[in-house]
């Protein structure tokens, strides 16, 4: 339970990749059509003409993981706290005194 295995696949960095990994899976498709449109800019290729480099596709998984954690932080973590804050707003605040005393009857 406390080997370095562990420690590694328990860790922080596993912790936040296994949080962005359905983001990872929302953006793999969109996020690799533009990647290959600019990389075959910089090839000078049409696109789609020839197959892929396999820089562009080495180097596509570092940038679709960092697009994903970023993702993850910037809009998803943020608008999950707003929807939580939201929803426990909805549920403590007071009810009035008219609906109460009808729930009551």
């Amino acid at each position: 339970m406390t080997g370095p295995l562990t420690r590694l696949i328990g860790g922080s960095a596993m912790n936040r990749l296994g949080q962005a990994s359905y983001v990872v899976y929302i953006l793999q498709a969109p996020m690799w059509r533009y990647w290959e449109a600019f990389t075959n800019l910089l090839r000078r290729v049409p696109l789609e003409r020839e197959p892929v480099a396999l820089w562009q596709f080495m180097l596509f998984f570092p940038f679709l993981i960092a697009v994903s954690m970023a993702t993850q932080h910037f809009v998803e973590e943020p608008v999950r706290n707003w929807l939580m804050r939201r929803e426990l707003a909805r549920f403590s605040l007071p009810r009035r005194a008219g609906a109460t005393a009808r729930a009551a009857n």
